[in-house]
């Protein structure tokens, strides 16, 4: 009796793990067909008689037969028949596995289709995909799909369904995938268009923000939220970037001196990415100029101190000490900078006799400190010292010297010897007759002395070296997302400008923005008529950049005049 027992419970573990086995080669077979929904529904049916509870098996037959639908739209008799039989395949299949999230949102996109193709009351597709997105972490790409589908349903979905929506896409977006991001813009934008609601699920995060502004400058879509998305995003980045900066100098004072010139140059370049768009809208959420100018300062510093450490010389390759000079308008400042260098041996006190390139090199750095230190007396008594010296000037040291001549010309002028400095400007015109800071300096040198006739004929000199009121372009085409550089050379003021920009397709408004020494002045569609701004100008060479966003566009020319003057007139 035992016995018998005991080979009928043997034989009917045989009868199971054959029919597990052949359930499961059916199963294999099936996955092989992945196109072939007919023969796939085939397979897997054949599956689930072997082993009705392979949960999997009767799985792949609901898919395998909604494909068959999708195949067959139609033939309506067949796909009706295979949409509905998904369906209760899709309920034994999550009989036995309630928890299968792959099972929930299939039968939810199912149950989406029906409500497409049927005429029947509409299917509670939306509990299936919230339950998909229940059953997965924020992470998975089901979670992620399933808050797609929802967003493309957005009419349809009661309030608190939005909600959900919404919470799942943000969580789903909070790992910064800017190609995820991408897709829901794509299905934003065609079925909503409302930036409130992709607004609520963007990450904080400013390289998804400057996406997310590229993306609706391309689709030439409101300006406004696009402006609002770079403003904020160049808010994160003054953070992130003023976070460098500290964790570099942290680095600099533990002499981890690699990481610490790492992470300053991320800081300089995040910094140097920040164009003041919340000036430009006058948003609240905005980078704050004094402290992007003093972390940019900071950094340089930083880094150029870094750099004549490594070289022990006034060799600036990478052009910090060079940038920090200019941005530095502090004279304190320049004379902690001005004393490391002597304590390195670089800045030596001046002593008469012959001087070489490398010496002229050293004396124009040093004089410039010293002007910039207000040490004008110094720098006339340097000049008297050079008159006594004999100094050979090669080709390559003229940069040099001709800078040392307009520091002793721009000295003599602050203790208001006007004769002397005339002499120092003519000198340089000698070796560059367009120096610009010549010019400037023998008008000044003029309207002091109150010579009529020479200041008219320094300002047409002037003039001559300014850009003209009207420059041409020559009609140069500048591709979308690429820049054009132009340089201007300026007087320092206020200045209007004015740029007859065309598009190169009809019916399509480019839109245009515009940088004057990397902040951005303007940024709009231009309907009709020129770009037309203003800006402050720096005394010398200036740098307008032209970026069309969403399409191509040709500049014809860009008319500019001083703030009160006409753009024809001249300067």
């Amino acid at each position: 009796m035992k016995k018998t027992a005991g080979l009928a419970a043997l034989a009917l573990l045989t009868i199971c793990h054959v029919s597990v086995f052949i359930s499961n080669d059916f199963h294999e077979r099936a996955a092989r067909f992945a196109f072939d929904h007919e023969k796939q529904s085939g397979l897997f049916k054949s599956s689930t008689v072997f082993f009705p509870w392979h949960d999997r098996a009767w799985l792949g037959l609901a898919r395998a037969l909604s494909g068959k639908a999708m195949d067959s739209l139609g033939e309506v008799e067949t796909r009706d028949e295979a949409l509905n039989t998904a369906v209760s395949s899709f309920g034994k299949a999550l009989k036995l596995n309630p928890v299968s999230a792959a099972g929930h949102f299939y039968l939810g996109q199912t149950l989406l289709y029906m409500n497409y193709l049927q005429d029947s009351a509409a299917m509670p597709y939306f509990e299936e995909y919230r339950k998909a997105a229940e059953l997965t972490g924020h992470n998975a790409e089901l979670y992620f799909e399933s808050g797609k589908v929802l967003l493309s349903r957005w009419s349809d979905l009661e309030e608190t369904e939005r909600s959900f929506t919404l919470e799942i896409l943000k969580k789903a977006l909070s790992g910064k995938d800017l190609k995820r991001l991408h897709d829901v813009l794509e299905i934003w934008l065609l079925q909503i268009g409302n930036p409130e609601v992709v607004e609520a699920v963007m990450p904080v995060d400013s390289a998804a923000l400057r996406f997310y502004a590229s993306f609706l400058g391309e689709k030439s879509f409101s300006l406004e939220p696009r402006q609002k998305a770079l403003a904020r995003a160049e808010s994160l980045d003054l953070g992130k970037a003023l976070e460098e900066l500290a964790a570099g100098r942290r680095e600099m004072d533990y002499f981890q001196e690699e990481k610490a010139e790492d992470l300053l140059r991320a800081c300089l370049r995040r910094l140097d990415n920040i164009h003041f768009y919340g000036d430009l809208i006058g948003t609240e959420e905005a980078a704050d100029f004094i402290a992007w100018s003093s972390a940019r300062k900071q950094a340089l510093s930083l880094l150029a101190v870094h750099q004549v450490g490594k070289t022990g010389s006034l060799d600036d390759p990478d052009g910090f000490i060079e940038s920090y000079l200019e941005a530095e308008d502090q004279a304190l400042e320049i004379g902690v900078f001005e004393k490391f260098l002597r304590e390195r041996g670089i800045l030596k006190d001046r002593q008469s006799g012959a001087l070489d390139s490398e010496d002229l090199k050293t004396l124009a750095f040093g004089m410039d400190l010293d002007f910039r230190q207000h040490r004008y007396r110094d720098i006339a008594r340097t000049g008297q010292m050079l008159e006594e010296s004999t100094v050979v000037v090669p080709e390559g040291a003229k940069e040099s010297y001709v800078s040392i001549l307009n520091t002793i010309g721009n000295a003599l002028l602050k203790l208001d010897y006007a004769y002397e400095a005339e002499k120092q400007f003519r000198q340089v015109l000698e070796i560059e007759p367009a120096n610009f800071e010549a010019l400037l300096g023998l008008a000044k040198s003029y309207s002091r002395l109150n010579d009529e006739e020479r200041l008219l004929e320094i300002r047409k000199l002037t003039e001559a070296v300014l850009t003209p009121a009207v420059l041409p372009l020559g009609g140069r085409t500048v591709g979308k997302g690429t820049t054009l550089a132009v340089p201007l050379v300026c007087e320092e003021g206020r200045a209007s400008f004015s740029m007859t920009i065309e598009g190169l397709r009809t019916g399509i408004d480019p839109l245009v923005t515009v940088f004057f020494n990397g902040r951005v002045v303007f940024e709009n569609y231009l309907e009709a008529g020129p770009a037309e701004f203003a800006a402050v100008t720096k005394e010398g060479r200036n740098t307008l950049e032209i970026t069309p966003v969403n399409e191509p566009v040709r500049i014809l020319d860009l008319r500019w005049s001083k703030a009160g003057q006409a753009a024809s007139g001249s300067h």
